[in-house]
């Protein structure tokens, strides 16, 4: 079998380039960069109609009668060409030599800073945007979202006598993944340890109180750790047979409407990091590639100074071309006015 690649050489070989004369006019131009040593007047594009308007002006003003003169008219259009062509190229050059200022950070990491205000980059003074962080907190919300989600199989089984059971389990259980939570979580001003309360209702006061402070912080945290308190109450009313033995009970609790909201918020948190992580995703990858454009921009300006020194010596060669030119058509004018021009060569 052939492959592709042999296909494509054959049918490649099989070209021998363009067969009109104008369109070989223009293919022997394609390795052209500046234009600044061509020998041969232009004959396609824009330079050859500039070309050409300038043999015209020269035309009306010397009147060329010979061979030799329309010669010389023909090198000072060439060499005006060529002066229009490094102007442009010093024009494009010196464009590039300015400096331009470094790109700023974009907006979006900007709202999403790593670090709090203008302290070092250390672990302590990582903000809850930070990368490690984020991940962090993905993994600590995913297994508490599985544990409310369990909730409602369990719920299911309200009047079943093996339900107290599984109940308690449950709440041992979810409380283990809440202290796992709030004991790792990225957040680091918690101001509400269960250790420092003597009884629940303290605990659950100092909690309402803190996340309500949360609440207008917008703070996931407050929530989960709201909810810890409605935990250690259904822990407490468990343990003393006070637990919901059917399933309006267990629905119009505090610990039922807890876990709703609990896990509207937990996949709520998740589509926010998700969203977080493609904003900043696209953002840095636009300022990385802002970056080494602006370091690509810096290493050409750097290499400007040498290739202006060799479009200088490439002015000075065409000036002495343009100058001789016109010496010499001024000759031959001169020789016009003697009655010889035309007839004697220099």
């Amino acid at each position: 079998m052939i492959s592709p690649a042999h296909i494509s050489k054959f049918n490649g070989a099989k070209s021998n380039g363009p067969k009109s004369p104008k369109g070989k006019q223009i293919t022997r131009l394609n390795a052209t960069k500046h234009g600044l040593r061509a020998i041969h007047p232009p004959t396609v594009g824009d330079d050859a109609l500039i070309f050409q308007r300038f043999v015209q002006d020269l035309i009306i003003e010397f009147d060329p009668q010979t061979t030799t003169d329309t010669m010389l008219v023909e090198q000072v259009a060439m060499a005006r060409l060529r002066l229009y062509r490094l102007w442009a190229t010093e024009s494009a050059l010196a464009q590039s030599a300015l400096t331009p200022e470094p790109p700023k950070k974009p907006p979006t990491l900007a709202k999403y800073f790593y670090y709090e205000g203008d302290s070092d980059e250390n672990q302590s003074s990582r903000t809850i945007f930070h990368p490690e962080n984020r991940v962090l907190e993905r993994n600590l919300t995913l297994p508490l979202l599985s544990e409310l989600e369990s909730y409602y199989e369990i719920a299911k089984n309200v009047k079943k006598s093996y339900f107290l059971t599984d109940w308690h389990e449950w709440l041992e259980s979810t409380e283990k993944t809440v202290n796992n939570f709030l004991s790792n979580h990225p957040y680091k001003k918690i101001s509400v340890n269960p250790l420092y309360y003597p009884t629940v209702n303290e605990y659950i006061k100092a909690s309402l109180d803190f996340e309500k402070r949360e609440q207008e912080k917008r703070s996931f945290y407050g929530e989960v750790l709201y909810f810890k308190g409605l935990l250690l109450v259904a822990k407490q009313n468990c343990a003393s047979g006070q637990y919901p033995k059917n399933k309006n009970q267990l629905h119009w609790s505090a610990l039922g409407s807890g876990i709703s909201r609990m896990k509207e918020m937990c996949e709520t948190r998740l589509t926010e990091l998700k969203q977080i992580d493609q904003e900043i995703q696209q953002a840095e990858g636009e300022h990385a590639q802002a970056i080494a454009e602006y370091e690509e921009l810096i290493r050409r300006s750097q290499a400007i100074p040498p290739q202006i020194e060799l479009l200088t010596r490439y002015e000075k060669h065409i000036n002495r071309t343009l100058y001789n030119a016109l010496d010499r058509l001024k000759v031959r004018q001169q020789a016009v006015s003697m009655g010889s021009f035309g007839q004697k060569g220099e």
